[in-house]
């Protein structure tokens, strides 16, 4: 029986997959974009920290799951719920300035932050997922 938990484990889950591809195209194009702000921006030293907060935690996620790391999984989960309550604050900002929505932007808004939500919490609390990471 443990020997079939353990080849279960070795098997790489579609969440982790698309995890790692999403991450990397993150990494890839942060650091094609940060390369060129550098290159062809003058005054490129003050518009470098959000990038940079965006670029690192991405190039953390992507090498720790490579890396089968425990770390990436709680930074990636962690992450999407991050991203989550950053889409909701800028809605908020957005309303208290009087921007108005219209329905379907407000759909869009609810299922984009509910999709959001759910994915961290499936990548938090799998059970799958978790024994994919413990076993390194």
């Amino acid at each position: 029986m443990a020997d079939n938990k353990n080849i279960a484990s070795d098997k790489w889950p579609l969440a982790i997959i698309l995890l790692v591809f999403i991450s990397g195209i993150v990494f890839i194009s942060g650091l094609f974009g940060i390369a060129w702000q550098v290159l062809s921006e003058r005054d490129w030293i003050r518009k470098l920290p959000i990038p940079f907060a965006v670029w690192i935690p991405s190039s953390l996620c992507f090498f720790g799951m490579l890396l089968r790391q425990e770390w990436s999984r709680i930074l990636a989960g962690g992450g999407f719920i991050v991203v989550a309550v950053i889409l909701l604050y800028e809605t908020i900002a957005n309303i208290m300035r009087g921007q108005n929505y219209s329905i379907i932007e407000w759909l869009i808004l609810i299922a984009i932050f509910v999709l959001l939500i759910l994915l961290g919490q499936y990548i938090l609390r799998s059970s799958r997922i978790k024994a994919f990471f413990s076993k390194s």
